[in-house]
């Protein structure tokens, strides 16, 4: 832990507590108060913008000067605006004001943390936003002891910590293995029928659409997204292929049990299917017994807690930091496409004939020229 207010002078410090405690990740949590105080309590435009480039001038050298000397990672908080805008409503009249200069400050940030190796920006602009600013102060605690954040905060912040040490340490999920019914959708398929399951952008299928769209998002990160289901394997897929409310369709699926064996079973078969441990997995089923059963039998397995209200499926999903990444590569985000096309292969192998009938179905082309210095 640093000093108060001491987050510059200890980053420069070639010889001060950070290189003997030879870190592997520094968070810099810096204060817009603290950092640019003239911008804090903004006077004028002149003293504001200067107090935005003192700002980002502090952050870039005292990170430019620690990434010389260190390999850990830096993780720097950006800069949040202040409960009231000091012009009030006319801040949003003046081309320089409170809100646009802290804006734009988070924007160089965001910048000198791309150009530089190891280092990120936490949106602790972000994070006091949707938390509200008013609940994320304490004013009076701010004033008597210097300590900024309301206690009842203070778990989200560590929370948002751990978003970044999770990708960072390698403790992540490669795989997120999905129940059907009551959680893909509302309602159980086999009784109620394609035509009966909550699934919609409108109340109450709207909050099931909403994790699907959450595992969409997953997908198109490089997250591996499979089936684990105790239903009719008919019933299922009718309502994965044909239902106008699915967002998501088989081909996004890398690996499919749906059966009444258990979920454990199910978890197995998929990890070795995909060729992955099962440790990469995390389990999301709407149901606390299966959830409990599958922490006993498949204790390797993250299980996803989800909340009673459905509404808030998604969100749980989203804030689950085994699903964070801080780089992602062309190669990643086709993964699931990838996992896909193989699966199909191997189908069409399973079905074919004969090895002749597997190859002409793949329907491969191949082009003839000239070798040339380049080839």
């Amino acid at each position: 832990m640093g000093e108060f207010n001491a987050w510059r002078q200890e980053l420069l410090n070639p010889a001060g507590p950070i290189p003997d405690f030879d870190p592997d990740t520094v968070i810099a949590a810096v204060q817009t108060r603290d950092a640019a105080p003239a911008l804090w309590s903004y006077s004028s435009a002149e003293e504001a913008r200067d107090a935005a480039d003192q700002a980002f001038g502090a952050v870039e050298s005292a990170v430019s000067a620690f990434r010389g000397r260190s390999s850990a990672n830096v993780i720097v908080h950006n800069f949040e605006q202040p409960v009231h805008l000091s012009q009030g409503l006319f801040d949003s009249r003046q081309s320089g004001g409170q809100a646009a200069l802290i804006h734009e400050l988070n924007q160089r940030l965001g910048a000198l943390a791309r150009a530089q190796r190891g280092v990120y920006v936490l949106d602790y602009e972000g994070l006091v936003a949707r938390h509200g600013r008013t609940a994320w102060h304490d004013e009076r605690k701010w004033l008597t002891v210097r300590q900024p954040i309301a206690a009842p905060c203070l778990l989200a912040m560590v929370r948002e910590w751990m978003r970044f040490l999770h990708p960072l340490t390698g403790k992540l999920a490669k795989v997120c293995v999905v129940d059907l019914d009551n959680s893909l959708w509302g309602g159980v398929i086999a009784e109620d029928g394609m035509s009966a399951i909550k699934l919609s952008a409108e109340y109450p299928g709207a909050a099931y659409q909403e994790l699907q769209r959450a595992l969409l998002d997953l997908y198109n990160r490089g997250i591996l997204l499979a089936i684990a289901s105790k239903n009719n394997p008919a019933d299922a897929m009718e309502a994965l292929e044909q239902h106008p409310g699915m967002l998501l369709k088989p081909s996004h699926f890398a690996a499919m049990q749906i059966h009444w064996g258990p979920k454990s079973e199910s978890l197995r078969a998929i990890a070795a299917e995909l060729n992955l441990g099962i440790d990469s997995l995390v389990f999301v089923d709407d149901n606390p017994v299966e959830r409990q059963q599958t922490r006993e039998a498949c204790p390797e397995v993250q299980v996803l807690e989800l909340p009673a209200d459905p509404m808030l499926y998604a969100a749980s999903l989203r804030e689950c930091p085994l699903f964070e990444r801080l780089a992602l590569s062309e190669e990643d985000r086709q993964r699931g496409q990838l996992y896909a096309a193989e699966k199909e292969r191997k189908q069409l192998q399973q079905s074919a004939a004969s090895l002749e009938d597997f190859l002409r179905s793949l329907e491969q082309e191949a082009e003839i020229a000239p070798v040339t210095p380049l080839t």
